[in-house]
């Protein structure tokens, strides 16, 4: 795979947490695509860089800024699209959330025209953050096995 792909590189630098900053990368009729079994308030298709960004911030606000993006590898697929894997994690309702993320970003002429945010629902991770703390068994605590 070469790294220097231009679509690769269009990806590399870009901050989803300030898409507004990167009118330039996107095409002004882009479409998000997102799914998400444990946010189904967000399911849908966002249509242009202001409802993408409106889309962040409520992802944002949803899990009080703990969202986090991982990219785990990304792939250059001819000269249309580009397959990025990456690892999600944010806090909802007490519980660490944890998933896989396969993201196929549609490039034309240099600019995102089209995205599609596809987690792994089945395989996440919940970790609860409300459980009680490891406790060595020494104060009569709850203990980890």
């Amino acid at each position: 795979m070469d790294r220097d792909h231009p679509n690769l590189s269009l990806l590399k630098d870009l901050d989803i947490q300030n898409v507004r900053d990167l009118k330039h990368v996107f095409r002004e009729d882009v479409v998000w695509h997102f799914f998400h079994a444990a946010m189904p308030d967000l399911h849908g298709d966002y249509t242009g860089i202001e409802q993408i960004a409106d889309f962040f911030e409520s992802l944002k606000e949803r899990s009080a800024g703990t969202f986090t993006v991982l990219p785990r590898d990304a792939r250059a697929i001819g000269n249309e699209l580009v397959v990025v894997e990456t690892q999600n994690s944010l806090v909802l309702d007490g519980s660490r959330l944890t998933f896989e993320v396969a993201i196929v970003w549609r490039i034309i002429d240099g600019q995102i025209a089209e995205v599609w945010d596809i987690p792994a629902i089945n395989t996440a991770s919940h970790d609860s953050l409300n459980a009680m703390p490891y406790d060595s068994g020494r104060t009569g605590g709850a203990t980890r096995p």
